[in-house]
């Protein structure tokens, strides 16, 4: 196969070129007046490029920058996030910021973990849960009415931007928002899963949007400012909502944030959650308790460490029943010591039997299901096999 001249990537359009360019000037800004003067002018590019639905000029600078300015591609994915879950927009007549936000919450159960659509019963009674818990005094809410599963969720930049904007009008006109097109995805069906509660929340211009930005009052012992307060009494309330409509399911509420910092925020616990309900699962399912179980944890990679993938399986035997992929993300990379925070983790669970292996896996799945393959003890590539009677289970954790 004839190769390609060097250095013969596709050049940057106009536009890609201006958006590279304020990027590598806001990352090596050296004073804060000259940071503002960047990003103002990336801000505005950004939204530009949003509302003519150009997400493919972002996502080639992303993947440019990616390769050779890891701080600049940072400074331009905050912008592009921070454009995306936010807008401004009228309400009787005054200007109000509006936020998006993300309230997620971690599942497992045997059966089918259900992305519910909200009655407004439940509407109403969630975005009250918000307001007394989370939201200052000066917040209004719009809930997208559905708890979403990570496929139902707009994928693209733009649609995310055009979901925020969705809610902004709802929150304008009063009017209860309908679901955006992605709702009627169907979710893939895992032993441990996220759903997400959405809204858009607004503030007269300048307020606050939530209670942590809000100093205690000296005389009030009841006034929550502090997160771990707020997240727990958001938990209590919402539970209470959320749990009848989640039968089967073991639920963890997790606090609410802006989109992107919460959604973040679940990926990383969603790893150690995970492989609790790998643990549990076995221990209830076919009557293997921690204490009988052994870890083997594999590290796989591509062109660089993309994961680690802990089979589970009886202790003293070769067979792997289950499985949990834990990926790496943000900045972590093989310079982290990964390997010991999922040995921790199995040991606070109450398994001891853990094989862990340094070298490097190749990212193998089965032929014939797609579904990855593990490491056994003897650090070979093993497919998962669970006992005949439970063979109807699913087999990977999410």
């Amino acid at each position: 196969m004839k190769r390609p001249p060097y250095g013969s990537r596709p050049r940057l359009s106009r536009e890609m070129a201006q958006l590279n360019w304020l990027a590598t000037g806001l990352a090596q800004a050296g004073s804060r007046i000259e940071r503002t003067h960047w990003h103002s002018r990336l801000q505005s590019l950004v939204e530009q490029l949003l509302a003519d639905g150009d997400d493919e000029s972002l996502n080639t600078v992303l993947n440019r920058l990616s390769e050779s300015e890891p701080v600049a591609h940072d400074a331009l994915m905050d912008t592009i996030e921070s454009a995306v879950e936010s807008t401004v927009t009228q309400i009787n007549g005054e200007a109000h910021d509006v936020l998006l936000i993300a309230c997620p919450l971690l599942a497992w159960s045997r059966y089918a973990i259900p992305a519910p659509v909200l009655n407004s019963k439940d509407q109403t009674a969630l975005s009250d849960a918000l307001k007394a818990t989370v939201l200052t005094r000066h917040a209004n809410v719009a809930l997208l009415g559905m708890l979403a599963g990570p496929d139902q969720i707009p994928r693209e930049f733009t649609q995310l931007a055009q979901l925020t904007r969705h809610l902004a009008e709802s929150l304008a006109s009063g009017k209860t928002a309908a679901l955006h097109a992605q709702a009627s995805e169907e979710t893939n069906r895992f032993l441990s899963d996220t759903r997400y509660l959405i809204a858009a929340v607004s503030v007269p211009r300048g307020e606050a949007f939530f209670r942590w930005q809000e100093p205690r009052a000296a005389n009030s012992s009841v006034q929550l400012n502090e997160r771990r307060e707020i997240a727990a009494a958001w938990s209590t309330q919402a539970l209470k909502v959320l749990e009848p409509l989640l039968a089967g399911c073991r639920v963890q509420m997790l606090p609410p944030d802006a989109f992107h910092a919460a959604c973040a925020a679940a990926d990383r616990e969603s790893r150690p959650h995970s492989v609790e309900a790998c643990v549990r699962f076995l221990a209830e399912a076919i009557n293997l308790p921690p204490e009988k179980q052994r870890a083997v944890i594999g590290p796989f990679h591509a062109q660089r460490l993309e994961e680690y993938r802990i089979g589970l399986g009886p202790r003293h035997e070769d067979a792997l029943y289950h499985g949990v992929v834990w990926p790496m993300l943000g900045v972590e990379d093989e310079q982290v010591d990964m390997a010991v925070e999922i040995e921790q983790v199995l040991r606070r669970l109450g398994v001891t039997d853990i094989v862990t292996h340094d070298h490097r896996f190749p990212m193998e799945y089965c032929d014939d299901c797609g579904s990855p393959m593990y490491a056994n003890a003897d650090g070979e590539l093993a497919h998962l096999e669970m006992p005949e009677a439970m063979t109807a289970q699913p087999s990977i954790l999410h």
